[in-house]
């Protein structure tokens, strides 16, 4: 009984069996290659932001430690670009803008005015720091904080 099972009419695939189970294959073949490539962007987008973010937080912590850069009528824009640290690598660059700002002024779309352009006190004791994290000429995060006297 067994034989007959398999002699039986079935000789095989068919011609359009097989090609239609190639076609199947291949589109699942080529749907693989470009999940990888997107998931891999994923991680490197992912990775140059925590980076970023670390580069970012330490020059915060860095700047707060440092000594008050006292701006005056002469330089009415504090210096604080000594105080970059070095990335991981040298497509990493960090760049560091502070400026006297004026409390008293108002503020214009919730910035501060500089106290160079109010014309009042060139430093009242509180400066804005803006910190710039550049990844390959991209930027990629720009952080603010304040630093008192």
């Amino acid at each position: 009984m067994l034989r007959k099972a398999f002699q039986g009419r079935s000789r095989g695939s068919t011609f359009v069996e097989v090609l239609v189970a190639i076609t199947i294959l291949g589109l699942i073949v080529a749907a693989v290659p470009p999940a990888i490539i997107f998931s891999t962007r994923a991680v490197f987008a992912q990775q140059e932001k925590t980076v970023s973010e670390m580069l970012a937080r330490s020059q915060v912590e860095f700047i707060k430690n440092c000594t008050y850069d006292i701006a005056n009528e002469t330089d009415p824009e504090p210096d604080y670009t000594w105080a970059e640290m070095p990335g991981p690598d040298e497509s990493w660059d960090v760049q560091i803008t502070a400026w006297a700002i004026d409390p008293e002024a108002e503020m214009e779309d919730g910035e501060y005015q500089k106290a160079s352009e109010t014309g009042g006190d060139p430093d009242k004791g509180i400066q804005q720091v803006e910190i710039e994290i550049w990844h390959v000429e991209k930027l990629v995060l720009t952080t603010r904080c304040f630093k008192m006297y």
